[in-house]
């Protein structure tokens, strides 16, 4: 699939809490940061707001600034004069105007550098940019939203994004759960993607109980376009109208039983991660995360005195 056919599936609280924000987001006309894991839905998230705001009648385009030298990216956004550099030929507009009253997104942001960093930067304070080689500036209303799979405080912090660039894209922020953290969406997606398949034949087709089981089982680490890819690969395979366990490729069979033989934790592994993963999302906060674990806070230091002991023997 691709993006225009793709739309947000899903009916469990963090997809509907994500929805939501989508439509908050979608109301307010400013930059905007999306952060998630690879594969995890950031394009479409991005789209989404577009297509729900008043701005959807215009373009929606997305640059892989991953891809796109530093230069280029100032081309790819700004356009450039005619024969302002060499092989540069007749005048272009760039995506800013191409999508004027529209929207686009710069997917990758932490790739951008630090030069580029401070002409977006200034596009977004004044409304006004500069065409690569023009003399003159050009006024513009073209919304941009950023994503990216960093930690872009981090990268802050190490001098690779500038500081007043990270704030003011992050002014308003979008996290996207990776999809281990929602896996009962998983039947709802995958039906989806079947009903969606470039294959007409393919549509009518059903997942099987084991092989739905089989899906719920995986972490899914490169999450919706890897269970996307999965979905697509054993529609192909399936020879009947539904799609047995049989079916999912090899490559999955394989993945499904190393992540399987990877999560046989002991109770005691068991107890460290979760304490670890409470600890994460409080912020280290000792206190909060005694309360939600639901014991002292001199047993939680002695349960991390236990393991930090373990870790260095």
């Amino acid at each position: 699939m691709n993006i225009g056919d793709a739309k947000l599936v899903g009916s469990s609280d963090l997809m509907v809490r994500l929805s939501e924000q989508i439509d908050r987001m979608a109301k307010i006309d400013e930059t905007l940061l999306i952060h998630g894991e690879q594969g995890s839905g950031k394009q479409l998230v991005a789209s989404s707001i577009h297509n729900s705001s008043s701005r959807a009648s215009n373009g929606f385009r997305t640059v892989q600034c991953g891809v796109i030298s530093s230069g280029m990216l100032e081309v790819e956004l700004f356009g450039h004069v005619a024969d302002a550099f060499v092989g540069a030929g007749s005048p272009k507009k760039g995506l800013l105007e191409e999508c004027s009253g529209g929207t686009v997104l710069l997917a990758g942001a932490e790739q951008i550098q630090t030069s580029t960093q401070v002409k977006i930067l200034s596009f977004i304070n004044t409304g006004e940019f500069r065409a690569f080689g023009s003399d003159h500036d050009k006024s513009n209303n073209t919304r941009l939203l950023f994503a990216t799979s960093e930690d872009m405080r981090k990268l802050t912090l190490s001098g690779v994004i500038r500081e007043d660039f990270f704030y003011k894209i992050s002014m308003l922020h979008i996290a996207v759960p990776p999809l281990r953290d929602h896996k009962e969406d998983i039947p709802e997606i995958a039906d989806f993607i079947i009903q969606n398949s470039k294959n007409s034949a393919s549509r009518e087709k059903k997942l099987a109980r084991k092989a739905t089981e089989a899906l719920m089982k995986y972490n899914w680490p490169s999450n919706v376009r890897e269970l996307a890819t999965v979905i697509e690969q054993a529609t192909i395979l399936s020879e009947k109208g539904q799609i047995q366990i049989r079916d999912l490729p090899e490559s999955f069979e394989k993945k499904a039983k190393e992540n399987w033989q990877h999560r046989l934790l002991s109770l005691s592994d068991v107890e460290k991660e979760h304490i670890f993963r409470v600890l994460d999302a409080v912020n280290g906060n000792i206190s909060k995360a005694s309360r939600i674990l639901g014991i002292s806070r001199p047993k939680l230091y002695r349960k991390l005195e236990i393991y930090s002991t373990k870790k260095r023997l």
